[in-house]
């Protein structure tokens, strides 16, 4: 790993408390209550899949980008199925809870594969 992969790294987890602070969570659809766990247990979980990806699997910019638009995909794919966990647990007036844990546990999806795209973008841009 070189020294811009930490760097990366580091602007990932500061992003992903500045987002909590900021209160972006809840405005992209996080509970507001769970937000804290939510985004200390999805930087660690995006840190250990980038941590992996860029020491092993990643050897140069293609492999980069095909990581880094897996880990996009996720993203969109956990969010989406955040929004509808979400609009099922409220819409069921706290009844449902497979939809709650739906809401909170894709949501969590959501912030690990962004800190894990967030850490390959230095590498979409390398020369190797």
């Amino acid at each position: 790993m070189t020294q811009k992969d930490w760097i990366a790294i580091g602007v990932a987890l500061i992003l992903t408390a500045a987002a909590h602070f900021m209160g972006v969570w809840p405005l992209l659809g996080g509970h507001p209550y769970w937000s804290a766990s939510a985004s200390m247990i999805g930087f660690a979980i995006g840190f250990a899949f980038a941590l992996p990806t860029l020491v092993w699997l990643v050897k140069g910019h293609r492999e980069a980008l095909i990581y880094f638009a897996v880990y996009l995909a996720m993203a969109i794919i956990a969010i989406y199925i955040s929004t509808e966990g979400k609009r099922e647990f409220v819409g069921s007036y706290a009844e449902n809870r497979l939809a709650g844990q739906f809401w909170y546990f894709a949501f969590i999806a959501f912030i690990a594969s962004s800190v894990a795209a967030i850490a390959l973008f230095p590498r979409l841009f390398s020369k190797k």
